[in-house]
């Protein structure tokens, strides 16, 4: 069985709530690298297509939704290590983790 979108973010969301320790996804990148490097399979590039259209049509920016569509504080977030303290990044995921 293929995995979804949602099985991406709810396997964010187990990882968020162990704190980040395990080395599932990255602590230093974002929603879009994390799911590039979830699962390397043929279909990838559809569910990034589909992420990034769920970003736009919640009125967010498709490279940096929780940035402001600002690389500058999104690189300031990674320097920092503050991606995974960025409310607005995790309300969505828990948001998109519910069944």
């Amino acid at each position: 069985m293929e995995k979804t979108l949602k099985d991406f973010y709810k396997d964010m969301q187990a990882w968020i709530n162990g704190n980040c320790v395990d080395s599932r996804f990255s602590r230093s990148a974002g929603l879009c690298y994390n799911l590039r490097n979830w699962r390397k399979t043929s279909y990838i590039q559809e569910l990034r297509g589909e992420q990034k259209a769920a970003f736009v049509a919640a009125g967010l920016d498709g490279t940096y939704p929780f940035n402001d569509g600002e690389d500058n504080n999104y690189q300031r977030e990674k320097l920092y290590g503050s991606i995974y303290r960025n409310q607005a990044r995790l309300d969505w995921i828990k948001q998109h983790a519910k069944d």
